[in-house]
């Protein structure tokens, strides 16, 4: 029973119907082993729809009764919850407990050992301690492959993305989230295919390849239903708007999906999204919520996030050098190279433009290796002389947009944009819109350049040989 909805939930994306058929089954067992494996499928089930607060109340119900089949069922969704809810230390502890159960060592176990370090490498990633979750990613997804375990290997291979994302290594990151869309293909998991071609679409959104981001976005959008919507999509949402200039819709997808992320429990998520608005113009508004977060939950990540929030409100250019130098020793460069930016900024504005250029230019070392394309990034003459409609303008015009588009996408009059782009074009330097995407966002350093140290050359990821084709869940 539990093989069933799970092949239907992960593999066949027909959570509803999984949810009824454990639930009935629930309902005739009340109590006793089964009753807790029951309980323990749905938190798993609820952690698929990334609804956490449901998930941990049914683990709970589920630990109660002691049962070791339910505990086996709940290893790794327990990790992921504790993770998710923003308390990396416990869900560290969790992992650690459940990785010394004699059951979690088999390979056809639901707690597969790539599946509990690859829970465990999301935790540490969540934590900002980026290098370590790498390392054991690689692992885990190096385990699932030689082990044939198709369900861990794509897990491994998203959690890889999503460390490479978080990391600002937008090259990496796509890499793995195509890889997450071709050995889902081949297996027919319909899950992890959502799941890759969410995270391409947004990766490709971050790097300005519309086309590939409207590509994947169209068949990830497809796969799932409104009702089983994650806030994960109003991350993908925001970042294909802020793409095409549009900073206000952008601001208010990722708030949405802060709102609905904190609803379930889904506190790291959550910070995420609000950090992602700060970056976005509105560090103002989001930074008492990150500083309340930071607050409740003892994690390195959001703590950073509030504090480097709360400098860009405030335009201090020493704290944001102090929380540029910390996001660089986590491994988070774009966060990083964004940060630097906008200490140079606000040294330039005080007058200390010797600070000013030495922060630049840790920026501008920083940034060719993250291959994106985001407002934080803008050279910092752009981003001191254009306000934001005249940058959201710009940015529309630049991606192809004729006047009268732009008019229609903004409600303003044709004229009203035509002026705000010859104020643009003065300000920036330039004559018409065919140079302004570049003079706004240079392109990045072509990939086969960033690869010049033997640490980058061992983190190159290698495809590895593929198991055999299967469906859905193991």
């Amino acid at each position: 029973m539990v093989l069933r909805t799970q092949n239907l939930a992960q593999g066949l994306l027909r959570i509803g119907e999984a949810f009824a058929i454990n639930q009935l089954e629930l309902s005739g067992t009340p109590h006793g082993d089964s009753a807790a494996v029951l309980k323990a499928n749905e938190a798993a089930l609820w952690t698929l729809v990334g609804d956490v607060g449901k998930a941990r109340a049914l683990l709970k119900e589920a630990a109660a009764d002691g049962s070791r089949r339910a505990a086996l069922m709940a290893a790794v969704p327990s990790v992921y919850c504790l993770s998710e809810s923003g308390h990396p230390d416990d869900a560290l502890a969790a992992a650690d407990q459940h990785a010394e159960r004699p059951e979690c060592a088999r390979a056809a176990s639901v707690a597969h050992p790539a599946m509990l370090r690859s829970a465990r490498a999301r935790t540490l990633a969540e934590a900002g301690r980026l290098g370590e979750a790498e390392d054991l990613a690689h692992r885990a997804y190096d385990h699932a492959v030689d082990t044939r375990a198709g369900t861990a290997q794509i897990r491994a291979a998203t959690d890889l993305a999503w460390i490479a994302y978080l990391q600002g290594d937008m090259a990496r990151a796509r890499y793995w989230f195509a890889s997450v869309v071709s050995t889902s293909r081949d297996q027919g998991f319909l899950s992890g295919l959502w799941w890759g071609q969410a995270g391409r679409a947004l990766v490709c959104a971050v790097t300005g390849d519309r086309a590939a981001s409207d590509d994947a976005w169209a068949e990830a959008d497809r796969m799932l239903p409104d009702h089983d919507r994650r806030p994960e999509c109003r991350l993908v949402e925001g970042w294909r708007a802020a793409a095409l200039g549009r900073y206000g819709d952008a601001r208010a997808l990722l708030s949405d999906g802060a709102r609905t992320a904190l609803r379930t429990g889904l506190v790291a998520l959550a910070s995420h999204l609000l950090y992602d608005v700060a970056r976005l113009g509105d560090a103002h508004g989001v930074h008492p919520q990150l500083t309340e977060l930071a607050i409740r939950c003892p994690n390195p990540l959001i703590a950073l996030r509030a504090r480097t929030a709360g400098a860009l409100a405030a335009h201090a250019g020493a704290e944001l050098e102090r929380c540029a130098e910390e996001a660089d020793a986590m491994g988070a460069r774009l966060m990083a190279a964004e940060t630097w930016t906008a200490a140079a900024g606000a040294h330039s504005r005080n007058g200390s433009q010797r600070t000013a250029a030495s922060c630049r230019a840790r920026a501008e070392r920083l940034a060719p290796l993250c291959r994106a394309r985001t407002p934080g990034l803008a050279p910092q003459g752009v981003r001191d002389n254009l306000t934001d409609r005249e940058m959201e303008i710009a940015l529309l015009a630049a991606g192809g947009l004729g006047n009268a588009q732009i008019a229609d996408q903004l409600a303003l009059s044709v004229r009203t944009v035509g002026n705000h782009l010859h104020r643009v074009y003065a300000k920036v330097g330039v004559r018409d819109r065919r140079v302004l995407g570049q003079a706004l966002c240079p392109e990045p350093v072509p990939h086969e350049k960033r690869m010049d140290g033997p640490r980058d050359r061992r983190r190159q990821p290698v495809e590895r040989r593929r198991p055999p084709t299967g469906r859905g869940y193991e």
